[in-house]
């Protein structure tokens, strides 16, 4: 597992199209908005993107109307390498800081 990279971005835009598929909500995937989305996560000092082979997670830390105190906001989540609880585990880490 590591930190993606803008590099990443066809694989990341792939494992959407998988993750799209996979789940069956009505929904087709724009893969230039997916490349604008990933690449703005990429480069925010307050936002990841872990991969694995088969596998991304990729998120924000955000505030709330509710409150000014951060929280982590998942983006997308999908796993096909049996990775995802390491990825949901790395993306709490990091949510901690």
């Amino acid at each position: 597992m590591r930190r993606a990279t803008v590099d990443d971005i066809p694989r990341l835009i792939e494992l959407t199209g998988r993750l799209v598929a996979a789940s069956g909500i009505p929904q087709e995937m724009d893969p230039a908005h997916a490349r604008t989305t990933l690449h703005a996560l990429l480069v925010r000092p307050d936002a990841a993107i872990w991969m694995t082979e088969a596998g991304f997670l990729a998120f924000s830390i955000e505030r709330t109307v509710i409150s000014p105190a951060p929280v982590a906001c998942e983006h997308g989540w999908y796993a096909e390498d049996g990775h995802g609880l390491r990825l949901l585990k790395a993306f709490e880490a990091h949510a901690d800081i």
